[in-house]
């Protein structure tokens, strides 16, 4: 019995691009877009190396990002404040533009929830997931202002 063995990503995927930053160059001097190397390495486990990649070839970070608002939490505080949900979207696109100014910023999804309980934040950056960053600008948001009520 003959059993061939594939090249795996560090996410367990068949893979057989780049693994290092030479064989990265070397793409790129074959015809690769540099932006496309990063990209595939990036989401293939390989962070560190599609970042200098972006780095050494001038390429801007691609975070995306998908949010759903749960309609429970347009209703702020104890004393039953509504918040506009269109103003909070408004909020979010203007907290991301702030907190990644130099970055190409896509939002795969923002909205608010159809039904009670349905809420997501989750955060991609060149492919890698970092849900973390995504909580924290949800956090970077300024309930005080009152322009946000209802």
């Amino acid at each position: 019995m003959n059993t061939q063995i594939l090249p795996t990503d560090k996410n367990g995927n068949t893979y057989y691009g780049p693994t290092t930053f030479k064989a990265a160059v070397s793409a790129i001097d074959d015809g690769a877009t540099p932006k496309a190397v990063a990209e595939v390495m990036a989401g293939a486990g390989y962070a560190g190396i599609a970042a200098k990649i972006r780095s050494e070839y001038g390429i801007t970070p691609k975070i995306v990002l998908r949010v759903s608002v749960c309609p429970m939490s347009l209703q702020h505080g104890n004393e039953g404040d509504l918040i506009d949900g269109e103003l909070l979207l408004a909020g979010i696109e203007l907290a991301a533009a702030k907190r990644w100014p130099d970055c190409e910023i896509e939002f795969a999804a923002l909205q608010i929830g159809h039904r009670q309980g349905e809420q997501f934040a989750k955060c991609w950056i060149d492919g890698v997931r970092d849900d973390e960053q995504v909580y924290a600008l949800l956090e970077s948001i300024d309930y005080s202002d009152e322009r946000l009520y209802l």
